[in-house]
């Protein structure tokens, strides 16, 4: 039998953790990003293949935040929808509400994401994300 037993400690810093991780991406702030991953972290973005460890990450990250300058959240709002703490991992499911507007004009877009990051708890107590998915709500351009 498994018994999964959270700690509102745990939950705390994950939610914390979860939010700077999300604004240092927003930020295009890369070192802050992976400071926030385990070294052999896997992110799974939609419509690419996976970028596994730390260098793939940072790689995958870095093209981001190359774009980043080019446009301005008028809207980002993360909403923490679920966290579970068993022992040394966790989950957390959550939602983020952008828009962005491109800075070179032209119309905003809104996008609702969904997410899953997969936590594990570190040597010195700490939670560090392993695993990173998400996917929007909006259908793909020119699909359905």
């Amino acid at each position: 039998m498994i018994v999964i037993r959270t700690v509102q400690a745990d939950v705390d810093a994950i939610e914390r953790i979860h939010r700077e991780y999300t604004a240092s991406i927003n930020a295009g702030n890369v070192e802050q990003v992976l400071a926030s991953l385990t070294t052999d972290a896997i992110l799974l973005p939609p419509n690419e293949p996976p970028a596994a460890g730390l260098e793939e990450v940072r790689s995958w990250f870095q093209r981001l935040a190359d774009h980043i300058d080019q446009i301005t959240f008028t809207e980002a709002t993360l909403i923490l929808d679920e966290i579970v703490v068993a022992g040394d991992w966790a989950f957390s499911r959550a939602t983020l509400h952008v828009t962005i507007q491109p800075k070179a004009g032209g119309p905003s877009v809104s996008d609702a994401t969904k997410t899953i990051l997969i936590w594990q708890r570190q040597p010195n107590g700490s939670w560090k994300i392993s695993h990173d998915i998400w996917n929007s709500n909006n259908p793909p351009p020119g699909g359905q």
